[in-house]
């Protein structure tokens, strides 16, 4: 197996286009229209870092993908990031790979310069995540969305998932973990 770096602004090969389109649709059939569309994009400003788990036969088995935008809390903006979508083939969970795959994805927020990482997930998958020091806050509400139709977490029954990385987000911990945070993601989406 191998992990592949797409940074922002990088074409995804041809030969690895519709497999993740694929997996995309294996995982979430109402979220893609079809099986045979494009490549999936992000908006650039979100500095998309997509991560593809390749196996020996060349097939993509697992993709991450790592978005980063600017909050501003009480005057102070934050850069952070976020795990926008996180998939390990079906035939292949349970084996380390969803861990080597997302170990790389805390590697990308770290390196990155962000202030902190936030995403939501199942409750299900907290104690995977809490393993790399990332820790759920029951009290934290994470709005994606947009101003006109947000989009909560708690409404879509996610679990908000958060680790400081700089000093700056370390010293202000206590006033962000307690916070509700406001990303202007898109309609009816959620990191």
């Amino acid at each position: 197996m191998r992990i592949i770096e797409l940074q922002p602004n990088t074409e995804c090969p041809d030969s690895y286009r519709e497999q993740v389109h694929r997996l995309l649709f294996q995982e979430w059939p109402n979220a893609v229209e079809n099986s045979h569309a494009s490549w999936p994009t992000e908006p650039l400003n979100w500095n998309p870092v997509t991560i593809l788990f390749i196996n020996k036969l060349r097939n993509v088995v697992g993709l991450v993908i790592v978005q980063s935008t600017n909050y501003k809390e009480r005057e102070i903006i934050y850069k952070v990031s976020g795990i926008g979508s996180m998939i390990i083939s079906k035939e292949i969970r349970g084996i380390g790979y969803g861990k080597k795959l997302f170990r790389r994805a805390d590697k990308v927020i770290g390196r990155n310069g962000n202030d902190f990482g936030v995403f939501t997930c199942d409750e299900k998958l907290v104690p995977f995540y809490t393993a790399y020091g990332w820790k759920s806050y029951e009290k934290v509400e994470l709005i994606g969305g947009t101003k006109e139709t947000p989009f909560s977490s708690w409404d879509a029954k996610k679990v908000t998932m958060l680790k400081a990385y700089s000093k700056r987000a370390k010293k202000e911990w206590e006033k962000i973990a307690s916070s509700k945070i406001f990303l202007e993601l898109g309609q009816g989406k959620l990191w």
